[in-house]
């Protein structure tokens, strides 16, 4: 398994953080490598969407894991690879610090990570600084 990991702290309570983050058809407002998303149904662990990213292909995903509201998981596949991101939502007063993974899995998981490790790296950086200006600039109406 190929593992990345980045952490940020938001300047926003952690309702808010789930909130942005449960909202799969708005991730293209905030997250600068998603040029469309969806989900069928609620989110909730079971449900199954679809994202195109900016820069790449379709990809289907797998709401695996859902705990409201500090724990999310989504799943993705590509060709001999599972992709699993994570994401741990934890409040801290009125802020909230999140702490996101990307772990590659299965016979091609070391091939992508030597290949693309750095822009999945990068990309979780600023897939964070984006969640965060997007958190602490919007607020719930």
């Amino acid at each position: 398994m190929v593992t990345f990991e980045q952490k940020t702290v938001i300047q926003a309570p952690y309702s808010r953080v789930f909130a942005v983050n449960s909202d799969v058809g708005g991730w293209k407002t905030w997250d600068p490598g998603i040029k469309e998303s969806f989900l069928e149904g609620t989110f909730e662990s079971g449900a199954k969407g679809r994202l195109k990213l900016a820069h790449g292909p379709v990809i289907d995903i797998d709401i695996v894991e859902v705990k409201n509201p500090e724990w999310i998981a989504v799943e993705a596949r590509i060709k001999l690879c599972r992709i699993r991101f994570e994401q741990n939502i934890i409040p801290a007063g009125l802020e909230t610090k999140v702490k996101s993974k990307v772990m590659l899995s299965g016979p091609l998981a070391s091939l992508y990570g030597s290949v693309i490790g750095q822009e999945i790296n990068l990309t979780l950086l600023r897939t964070l600084a984006s969640l965060k200006s997007f958190c602490e600039s919007h607020r719930l109406e």
